[in-house]
Formats: C-alpha cells, structure tokens, sequence
C-alpha cells in the first residue's frame, strides 16, 4: 500500500553531522565521538520510524520503509568507517613520524589490504630467497624494500628485488614512494608496458618483463635462483584471465630451485580460474608443490614450490 509521505530520514537536520564531528581525531575522543555519533544516528532513526508509525499502512509499506532506513543507515556507516580509517592511519603516521621520524604505508586506497602485507613480511623473514619478483607496483612495494634492508642489516645478505609496472601513473607513484622507503635502492623499478605475449598457443596482454628476467637468471648464474613471486597485477580489464601468463613465464625464463608464489585477489572469478590452471601446470612441471588458500580480505593463494 503507498505510504501518505516517506519518512523524512535524514539523521537530524545535517546529514553528515555525525561524521564530520566523529572523525575529528586532533583530540585523544575522536574514536568515543564518532561512535556515539553513529549512536545518535541510530536513535534518530528509531525516533522518526516512532512519530511515523501512523503512516505505514501494511506489510508491503513497512518493508520498503525500512528496507530504506537500511540502505540509508548502511550508506552513512561505510561513509563514516572509510572516513574513520584515513584518521586513524593519518594519527598513526602522525605519531610515527614525531616518535621515529619515519612514515608508514598507508593501505587505504591501495590495492593490497593489511592482512595480505603482514603475511609477505613473515614469509620473506622466514625464508631463503635470492630473488623477489613482483607484477604490479604500489605499497607492496615499498614493503618489500623496508623488509629486504631491515633482513640485510640482520644477515648481511641482499634478496633483489625486481618489480613491474605497466602503467605509467601508478609507476611514478612507487617510484616516489621508493625514495623514502628504499634509500638503499634494494627494488629495481621497471615500468613495463603490456605487449601481447604468446602463452601455450594464446595471446596474452603482459608485461614486458622477459629481458629484465633473462638478465636477472644470468647474473644469480642459473640452476640456483630461490624466488618469491607476488601476482598483483594486471588488472582484469587488460584481458581475459590477465594474470594467468606469470607463472609460465616465470617457469621458461628462470632456472629455478624453489619458487612461492602468490596470486592476490584469489576469490574472484577469473582469479579461481587461474588458479586451477596453474594447479594442473604446477603438477606436471614440478618435483613437489603445496598450495594454501589464505582467508585474507580479498582473497589470496599460495603455491610453495621445489623443482
């Protein structure tokens, strides 16, 4: 039954009242704001369905009623927790830099999500690599270079670092993220446009990374090369399963001993899909193979590798 007037749903008189004053983190009760902000806002919403009872005539009316004070509600909390996460990063960065004089990562806005960084850095100070490679650029980036400097001051042994990008923009980017995170110039940046590549009688867009491989075999001398491969990249618009050539291009261009390897982004789709086809490829091409799937926010799948 059509309803007399909608409920008037705006969260008292200014929408984003509850939000611009429950991010305020310049003082230590911008957190205890912010929530009681959100409180407000659900108390609003309760208030107004109250005085608007008498207008919900029926079942149908009551369910789009409130299927619209929840579409509202979730819109004004995902609003409110995005805007909460860039201040508590931006206090954290804050406090970083006055107690240390050093910057973290930001990881909103990028690609690659916390729980995803957290696993690289334990895998890389838990393991023996030579050779780091990673197809797509970004905060992962300057992770790897922070871990590979901290764990050669530790051991007194270089991991290289090699990481491609194709597009320009975000190329640029990580290279000004570089020059605060990887004074040592542990990463070698590639900007590495895609170029239509032959896989298994299919052509692929990838990056034109064969080169920088082959020199990067000769100079580990071949047959010994331990390395870490991180897939973040291309994008899927680039092409139907874009990431799928990483693995046999890894595999013709590297003599290699060990290979892990990490595909981002594993829930999606085309991502499964990938994933089973390196499955079968990992089975005839190597002696033994391990995979996981790791319940991270977007998804990822680790493949730990021996030739």
């Amino acid at each position: 039954m059509k309803l007399d007037k909608p409920l008037n749903l705006t969260f008292g008189e200014e929408p984003e009242r509850y939000t611009r004053e429950g991010c305020d983190t310049e003082t230590p009760t911008g957190l205890e704001r912010s929530l009681e902000g959100l409180s407000k806002g659900l108390v609003d919403c309760y208030e107004q369905i109250k005085r608007n009872h008498n207008v919900i005539e029926g079942e149908k009316g009551l369910r789009k009623e409130l299927l619209r004070i929840e579409k509202r509600f979730l819109w004004e909390l995902d609003k409110s927790a995005k805007n909460l996460c860039k201040q508590i990063e931006a206090s954290i960065a804050v406090q970083s830099y006055l107690n240390f004089g050093t910057l973290p990562v930001s990881f909103h806005g990028w690609p690659v999500s916390p729980d995803f960084a957290l696993f690289l850095i334990q895998q890389i100070e838990q393991s023996d690599y030579d050779l780091i490679i990673e197809f797509g650029s970004g905060t992962s980036t300057a992770i790897l270079a922070s871990v590979c400097a901290t764990k050669k001051k530790r051991i007194g042994k270089a991991i290289k670092v090699l990481s491609f990008d194709h597009h320009e923009m975000y190329f640029e980017k990580t290279k000004s993220l570089l020059e605060f995170f990887d004074p040592d110039g542990e990463v070698e940046l590639i900007h590495a446009p895609l170029v239509p590549t032959i896989v298994d009688g299919k052509e692929y867009l990838y990056y034109s990374c064969i080169d920088a491989l082959n020199d990067e075999n000769s100079r580990l001398q071949g047959g010994q090369v331990r390395a870490l491969a991180i897939i973040d990249g291309p994008p899927g618009v680039t092409g139907p399963l874009a990431r799928f050539p990483a693995l046999p291009i890894l595999l013709e261009n590297l003599d290699l001993r060990a290979l892990d390897i990490v595909l981002d982004d594993s829930g999606r789709d085309e991502e499964k899909e990938i994933a089973m086809l390196w499955d079968k490829m990992l089975s005839e091409e190597s002696e033994a193979v391990e995979r996981q799937d790791l319940p991270f926010e977007k998804g990822a799948a680790f493949w730990s590798v021996r030739f």
